[in-house]
């Protein structure tokens, strides 16, 4: 089975013209709670305004409570990581639930508080009971196979959503397939669905036994093992960090938007079946985290005009 860090949600845009709806829901979304709220429709922010405008008009909803709905989605503008775009086809004519019932293979999960069907529906009862359950829950902490498959598709959800992404593997080697293997497959996921962002891997410059790694010969297997993987307007950038106030050791995604930990690595293991925790990183250790690996660190040192390699052709 494949497992995904983060679950996408269709939410019924209606729901959030009921305040009790919003008050249980609202604090329940976004990278560190393992939950996105799918954009469906495309304006779901549109939607969600206008349902709760109706419910002002119609006395169900005070204008104080309605304006503190407009904030929630306000607070983080454009770049809402919260929200997620699906690929869902939405129609003008039927409505939300029709369509989300229609799209569910996009949808982990749709929830609603107005009759609907469909294997993965969850009914917003009035009492807040759907919050409990298991089609709701989600884990911060999952064992993935390591595998490039299941460690791609369990990230992949995070990428989708990020602009930057960072890859953290200290001891990444790109002539070892099970290193090469899983950036390989995330490249290829990337130049499948035309995405462009960001791409940097982060390793330590210096191996277990304290020599140096980055040598000509360093470079030229890089060059030689993942240049002619990239395509036309992808890079990666490899930094090559020397342990400095802190060690440089946990395995990471981190992104613009969140982080990830994988406990054993970027790697494949040397074993069928093998597994590694991933954890998802809270907000305060994902943006500190994420400072340490650029240039100007003082976690590690690095000389950006001596090692950084620039790997793919410039877009």
């Amino acid at each position: 089975m494949i497992t995904v860090m983060l679950k996408t949600f269709a939410l019924d845009p209606e729901l959030f013209a009921d305040f009790q709806h919003f008050l249980l829901l609202r604090d329940k979304f976004g990278v560190p709670e393992g939950r996105l709220i799918a954009k469906f429709p495309g304006k779901w922010k549109k939607q969600v305004r206008e349902f709760c405008d109706a419910a002002v008009s119609a006395g169900r909803l005070k204008e104080v409570r309605r304006n503190t709905v407009i904030n929630w989605m306000a607070k983080y503008g454009d770049r809402d990581s919260r929200l997620i775009a699906t690929g869902a086809v939405w129609e003008d004519g039927p409505c939300w639930c029709d369509n989300a019932s229609a799209n569910q293979h996009h949808f982990d999960c749709v929830i609603s508080s107005r009759v609907q069907t469909g294997e993965k529906c969850l009914h917003a009862d009035e009492d807040g009971g759907y919050a409990a359950t298991a089609a709701f829950a989600s884990s911060g902490q999952r064992n993935v196979l390591r595998t490039a498959q299941h460690l791609v598709e369990c990230i992949w959800p995070l990428v989708r959503i990020s602009t930057n992404i960072r890859i953290v593997e200290p001891h990444f080697d790109p002539v070892e397939p099970r290193f090469k293997n899983p950036i390989v497959r995330l490249i290829d996921r990337l130049h499948h669905v035309g995405r462009k962002l960001t791409l940097e891997l982060h390793v330590l410059r210096l191996d277990r036994e304290g020599n140096d790694r980055f040598t000509p010969k360093t470079v030229e297997n890089y060059r030689r093992e993942l240049d002619p993987e990239l395509p036309s307007g992808l890079q990666i950038h490899v930094f090559f960090w020397a342990h400095s106030i802190q060690k440089l050791h946990p395995r990471y995604l981190l992104t613009d938007k969140g982080g990830i930990k994988l406990d054993h690595g970027w790697d494949e293991g040397d074993a069928p079946g093998l597994e590694t925790p991933a954890m998802l990183l809270q907000e305060a250790l994902w943006q500190e985290e994420y400072a340490k690996y650029q240039i100007g660190s003082q976690a590690f040192h690095l000389d950006p005009a001596k090692h950084i390699i620039v790997l793919g052709i410039a877009p």
